[in-house]
């Protein structure tokens, strides 16, 4: 169980332990009952399940179940002949028992020896089993299958699927969608409720106005009819008031049901904690400093979907500390500092908010330097004029596209792609990130995430007859306000006086073209505009609307391949009258606020890491990848076999594939074949990560169209060079890895 022969951390290696157990013994049930058949398909059965079992374990290390696994299948594709359910179970129950072992006892080599001369006497049975020893097979058949059933029993809990868990979240988000909309059905029967007293109150001045005139009998019926209208207002309002009421049922309920899925996704943030020590170790021994990771808050918990979300950009963070932040021994001695760093990493709920904050105790951010740095290259600081802590806002450019102060390029900085990258992964979360840093003490990064990414606060308002939303934690408050208070500063660039203080504008309309937002005059003919002051960070800015629609909980969906590569979006949602409505990344538009948007010249797709779908239908395998591309920095999809991963592949955009080839449903080969057939993806870069070696294997993959072969167990130095040879010869075929 090594990368290099340098072995999991423990807590890793706990992780991916439970993993494994829980799958293997899955694989196990259904190899008994296939065992069972006496089938030539039930063989085949129990032969890509050992496959599987062989493979997961060699990346876990256990290296007796790997073996056991290997020796079964040895026996499945016997020439002598297929062995028979007997030697089967016992095959079945020695893995399992190897299994179930602790990792380091003693008793596999005996377990692994005992099952080498049960199948090695495979080939020296030549005679039928007699009635008796048929009896005795079929009895203990029977007594695995009862031991299997009652092992199931055993677990009080319910094992869900995530897809099938993530469908039962949209789910929720679909009847949030629905209550919106049978909140917008009482709105318009409050509308019409008033309707009907207006026209009752002009229907009593008729009645008046005819009492004048003497009509005694038409006075009488129009009389009547008042009070019929009457009676039907008050009967609309009952019944107004009643759907008022069942509308808040349903509220309580969807949110109660909201509340208890949410609680279902949640986990301790140990495990998070667990995935930043091996990159932290790996970071201080290339840059040659001494480094500890302490952590806070183990036991706060966070939304699953969430941890895989923050995970790349903590590393980030921890990186970026690393590179800008840590100095040398001798530097740290020479300041009184003790030679080891330490980067502290703390969580905490606040609401319904969760803050982490990656602090180090380093040289922290010279502002000096910064603001020259920026001046140097080209940037804009004009808005540090405009804050309260100037110093602030020019730490905040730290977080702009493209800026770095480090000269080398290597592998932790430099390349002018990073804490903007951050940024927007924590944007796109519904979350913010903010530094703070005193020179010689250190510098601490804060983000705040919402504590679910399902369902999502935010503020809908109008630009230009659409509707726009932003999430609430990023909307510092709303301006209104008179010509006068705007005006354009030393550089061109319009800023506006608010209560929050003198802030620049985003003007949408120069932002995508058009012109400026125009409000409604106010009473009295004169003109205002309508801002709405948001912050990313340590930056206030204003941007212009035409009115707030409000605050709303809306369902965050992805967006389309359309409209993904567009950086201002982060997502969408669905109104109650059935219309999409974009989501806007304010990290982005803080970006364009301090580049000077009037300079940019169209909108640019999203910047970021990159993106990796991984397809495997082992979930230790899967993890164990994830483990190695996300701590090299690359952002990572999971998917169970060839079919879920060609179905993502129709839905985003990748950089790379790797899979497996032994999968369910659709496997390897005809994955990579329909791939290479779509004019998108003939240059998409496939690695395939397989413990299926042989010559054969290979050159069918080779034919399918991939362009390397690793085999298992995974190797981290074999799957990053790879991976980074295929990205810069963009997806030239590669030599084979095998080691």
């Amino acid at each position: 169980m090594s990368f290099d022969s340098e072995p999991w951390d423990e807590e890793t290696a706990r992780e991916l332990h439970a993993l494994f157990v829980s799958e293997a013994n899955g694989h196990l049930d259904a190899m008994l009952s296939a065992a069972g058949e006496g089938t030539s398909e039930g063989l085949a059965e129990v032969l890509r399940r050992a496959h599987t079992i062989k493979g997961s374990a060699a990346t876990v290390g256990l290296n007796y179940v790997e073996r056991a696994a290997h020796l079964l299948e040895e026996c499945c594709v016997d020439k002598t002949g297929p062995p028979t359910a007997d030697d089967l179970l016992a095959a079945v129950s020695v893995i399992r028992q190897l299994v179930d072992l602790p990792r380091n006892s003693d008793e596999g080599e005996e377990l692994l020896r005992t099952l080498q001369q049960r199948l090695a006497a495979h080939d020296e049975i030549g005679s039928a089993p007699s009635a008796q020893e048929a009896s005795d097979a079929d009895e203990r058949r029977q007594a695995e299958r009862r031991a299997a059933v009652e092992r199931r029993g055993e677990v009080a809990q319910i094992r869900v699927g995530v897809g099938s868990f993530e469908r039962l979240i949209n789910i929720v988000g679909q009847l949030v969608i629905d209550r919106t909309r049978i909140e917008r059905r009482v709105e318009q029967l409050r509308a019409l409720t008033r309707d009907l007293q207006l026209s009752r109150r002009v229907l009593r001045g008729a009645i008046e106005d005819l009492h004048d005139t003497e009509q005694q009998s038409a006075v009488s019926r129009l009389a009547e009819i008042d009070l019929e209208i009457a009676d039907t207002a008050i009967g609309l309002e009952r019944a107004l008031t009643a759907l008022g009421e069942d509308t808040e049922a349903v509220r309580r309920t969807v949110r109660g049901l909201e509340r208890s899925l949410t609680r279902m996704r949640m986990m301790p943030i140990r495990w998070l904690y667990a995935r930043l020590q091996r990159p932290l170790e790996d970071l201080g021994r290339s840059e040659g400093k001494k480094l500890q990771l302490v952590t806070e808050g183990e036991a706060t918990e966070i939304d699953r979907t969430i941890v895989e979300k923050i995970t790349d950009p903590l590393i980030h963070l921890i990186r970026n500390a690393v590179a800008h932040g840590i100095e040398q021994p001798e530097e740290r001695r020479r300041a009184g500092k003790p030679e080891v760093g330490t980067i502290r990493v703390s969580a905490r709920h606040l609401g319904d908010m969760l803050t982490l904050e990656v602090g180090d105790d380093g040289a922290g951010i010279d502002t000096d330097r910064l603001r020259a740095e920026a001046q140097a290259q080209g940037w804009r600081i004009a808005a540090a004029e405009h804050s309260s802590d100037g110093a602030e806002v020019i730490q905040d450019i730290i977080f702009s596209s493209g800026f770095s102060t480090r000269k080398q390029v290597d592998t932790l900085a430099g390349r002018g792609v990073g804490l903007d990258v951050v940024r927007r992964s924590i944007a796109a979360l519904g979350g913010d990130i903010r530094v703070t840093s005193k020179a010689g003490r250190g510098t601490t990064f804060s983000v705040q995430l919402p504590l679910t990414s399902a369902v999502s606060q935010s503020l809908l308002f109008e630009i230009r007859d659409e509707i726009y939303g932003v999430p609430v934690a990023h909307v510092v408050g709303v301006a209104n306000v008179g010509h006068e208070a705007l005006q354009a500063d030393a550089d061109g660039f319009l800023t506006v006086e608010t209560r929050y203080g003198r802030l620049p504008v985003l003007d949408w309309g120069n932002v995508v073209g058009g012109g400026a937002e125009r409000s409604a005059p106010a009473e009295g003919g004169a003109a205002r505009r309508l801002f709405l002051v948001l912050s990313s960070g340590n930056m206030r800015f204003a941007l212009g609307c035409k009115r707030l629609v409000g605050p709303r909980q809306v369902v965050v969906k992805k967006l389309g391949r359309a409209l993904s590569p567009i950086s201002l979006f982060s997502g969408a949602t669905v109104s109650g009258s059935g219309k999409v409505q974009l989501l806007l990344d304010v990290a982005v538009l803080a970006d364009l606020v301090r580049q000077g948007y009037r300079q940019r010249t169209g909108l640019h797709p999203r910047v970021g890491r990159k993106r990796v779908l991984v397809a495997d239908d082992s979930r230790a395998v899967r993890e164990a990848l994830a483990i190695v591309l996300r701590g090299a920095g690359f952002s990572v999809d999971l998917v169970v076999d060839g079919w879920d991963a060609a179905q993502r592949l129709t839905e985003f955009s990748y950089d790379a594939l790797v899979t497996d080839l032994e999968m369910p449903r659709l496997d390897g080969y005809d994955l990579i074949r329909r791939i290479r057939a779509r004019a998108e993806y003939r240059e998409l870069p496939i690695v395939v990560v397989t413990s299926r070696t042989s010559s054969d294997n290979r050159s069918r993959a080779r034919s399918a169209g991939a362009n390397a072969f690793i085999a298992k167990p995974i190797n981290r130095r074999n799957v990053l060079e790879c991976l980074e040879d295929l990205l810069e010869k963009n997806a030239k075929p590669v030599k084979d890895r095998l080691a």
